[in-house]
């Protein structure tokens, strides 16, 4: 396809969405979209606004409009035979010698070979004039031309566009439209138009006249411009949106070749309809020239170098390669050399482009016939992109008089454009039903992967800070716990200490257990004591097995006299629990397991108790480990409190 996996990050996520898709309707849309902007703006150039219509003769530089009321006046071309004085510029209030007669729109060229003057740079006058129904208000409008003019009304000058002068170092071309109102004191209206030409090979009244009453023809004009206007911003967005999916979703080059077309033709819309010299009034006319003669030349290129990436196999590549090499000699020439030299050169070159697209065009559709590979809105596009450049041609080379041919090469590029984005959605469409169809199948994969990960994850959090033997928190999470609670402690209660006591607890015997019974019985041993030092724990204080026989307990807000209550309180529970104990073990090991009456179920614990200021738990537990020792040396199953030794 012309451009592959475009939208390929986004499938899975649409795939989950719960709203149905109608692939054919979305199609139908798109495809709807792009058809009724062709057919409304190809009805807009054959009907030219209704100005052809409205259209009546000039015969022999004068026009009469005595017959049309006022009020029913709407814009007409003053296209037909005006006087024309090559060389001269009459004056309404003087003689003026035999005026010939020239048709408008053209170029003068044709029409002063036989003067003394036979070409295309020089200054010249036209002159027409006009019964208008009644005194009163009108407006002419002037589309862009080449060179510079002046226009007088009953001899009163109205509007200068660029600097008329009959001296070539003094004129000064600008490539703007304009819009004059003049009011006409009678029924007569005297129009004289002096224009100089000393730059472009088209000379003079390229493009006709408009009159019209002031509201109809400001009416027509900013139709003319918000068309050019619109195709300009469409082909920009367009060009924005692609290059958007070109850095972010997919780096296929043929997105940077439509993109490289659709700036190109928006540059050239910009330039051909006047808005850029109005956004940019101080840029030379020559130069506006370069950028769309240039622009013509880019457009081309991306055009030949989309499809020799894209379509590789379907068009000949030396076809495509002598196109790119020849656009490029054409801008390279633009660039470097006058109006004069390269206007000379567009006629071959649009030639040459004109059978390049006819053999592209001609290719596409035989492999379309042949093969069925190419998917048919795109030829559909293809071809109208070929009738767009051809009326291009035309446009350029037989003064064709309508405001909205000059706009085609752009709708023709923009319509080529749409039918991408319809393939575009075609093709994700596509994708999306079958990313729908297994989506559900891999979600629920997925999700039975995460449920086990995540059951494995709590196991292996477990593994990591609980004791596997007595289920209790084990020495990797006392070390954890150290840190925590000391800088919780201290956040809190710096201003107003609490008390915090830290036992260290062992086994009395344990070592009688493991050596007279087995290891097996040691274990039970162990986990019968944590189970009683639970019982007695009511306020769930943080309880750690060390190692071995050895466990500590942290007991936040607890000072000596809560310490030693809990402390006599699991000494006497544990010497209570001793049948408990036996019978535990001989249902666990062997029903003949009798413990020694002199042996006694207990344990030895040292406390460390901190009183006021920061904490140091790291310290307390030292400090609990001491006075076990000395609980320890005490003889067994009791308690001690850690003291500071005097100095």
């Amino acid at each position: 396809m012309p451009i592959k996996n475009l939208m390929k990050k986004h499938l899975l996520i649409a795939s989950t969405a719960n709203q149905p898709y109608n692939a054919n309707n979305m199609r139908k849309v798109v495809l709807f979209i792009g058809f009724l902007f062709i057919i409304s703006s190809l009805l807009a150039v054959v009907y030219n606004f209704g100005l052809d219509n409205r259209s009546l003769p000039i015969d022999d530089g004068f026009l009469d409009l005595s017959e049309t009321p006022y009020d029913e006046l709407q814009p007409i071309l003053l296209k037909g035979n005006w006087h024309f004085y090559p060389g001269f510029l009459p004056d309404p209030e003087t003689p003026a010698p035999t005026a010939q007669t020239i048709k408008v729109p053209s170029s003068w060229t044709a029409s002063i070979k036989d003067s003394e003057n036979p070409t295309a740079q020089a200054y010249a006058a036209y002159r027409l004039q006009i019964k208008v129904p009644e005194p009163g208000y009108y407006s002419i409008a002037l589309d862009n031309v080449y060179t510079a003019y002046r226009i007088m009304v009953n001899g009163s000058e109205i509007n200068e566009i660029g600097t008329f002068s009959t001296e070539p170092e003094k004129s000064v071309p600008r490539f703007k439209d304009s819009i004059v109102t003049f009011h006409a004191e009678s029924e007569r209206a005297d129009i004289l138009i002096y224009v100089s030409n000393f730059i472009h090979p088209k000379s003079g009244l390229v493009t006709v006249p408009i009159l019209g009453t002031p509201d109809s023809i400001f009416q027509l004009i900013t139709v003319s411009h918000g068309i050019s206007l619109m195709l300009t911003v469409v082909l920009l967005l367009s060009a924005l949106f692609l290059l958007f999916f070109y850095t972010r979703e997919n780096s296929d080059a043929g997105i940077l070749y439509i993109v490289l077309m659709s700036v190109s033709l928006a540059i050239k819309t910009f330039a051909t309809s006047t808005m850029m010299i109005t956004f940019f009034p101080s840029i030379p006319t020559g130069i506006i020239l370069k950028i769309e003669y240039i622009t013509i030349a880019s457009g081309f290129a991306g055009f030949y170098l989309y499809f020799r990436h894209s379509f590789p196999l379907v068009v000949h590549r030396l076809v495509i390669n002598a196109s790119l090499l020849i656009t490029m000699l054409f801008g390279l020439t633009v660039l470097i050399t006058p109006i004069r030299i390269y206007n000379i050169l567009l006629i071959p070159f649009s030639i040459i482009m004109g059978i390049c697209m006819v053999i592209i065009t001609g290719s596409m559709i035989i492999d379309w016939i042949r093969k069925k590979t190419l998917p048919s809105i795109i030829l559909f596009g293809i071809f109208i992109s070929l009738l767009a450049a051809i009326n291009q041609f035309v446009y350029y080379f037989f003064d064709v008089n309508n405001l909205f041919t000059a706009e085609l090469t752009a709708l023709g590029i923009t319509f080529f454009i749409i039918v991408h984005f319809y393939d575009f959605s075609s093709q994700f469409l596509k994708a999306l039903r079958i990313s729908r169809e297994t989506s559900l199948e891999l979600e629920k994969k997925v999700e039975i992967r995460t449920r086990e990960l995540n059951e494995l994850n709590k196991k292996l959090q477990v593994a990591a800070s609980r004791d596997e033997l007595t289920a209790l928190w084990n020495r990797n999470e006392l070390y954890r716990r150290i840190e925590q609670e000391t800088l919780r402690y201290n956040r809190y209660y710096t201003s107003n200490s609490q008390y915090f006591s830290v036992l260290y607890m062992d086994l009395d015997n344990f070592k009688y257990f493991n050596d007279t019974y087995s290891h097996e019985v040691g274990d039970q041993v162990l986990r019968f004591f944590a189970r009683n030092i639970k019982k007695v724990n009511k306020d769930d204080n943080l309880l750690f097995r060390v190692g071995g026989d050895e466990f500590v307990m942290f007991m936040e807000k607890t000072g000596r006299k809560e310490a030693a209550s809990f402390s006599r309180k699991l000494l006497d529970t544990l010497l209570s629990s001793r049948r408990e104990l036996e019978k535990e073990l001989q249902t666990a090991v062997s029903p003949q397991l009798r413990l020694d009456s002199k042996t006694t179920f207990s344990c030895s614990i040292g406390i460390a108790v901190h009183e006021e200021g920061l904490i140091n738990i790291e310290q307390l537990i030292q400090q609990s480990d001491i006075a076990l020792n000395t609980a320890k040396r005490q003889g067994k199953n009791g308690y001690a409190f850690f003291t500071q030794s005097p100095a």
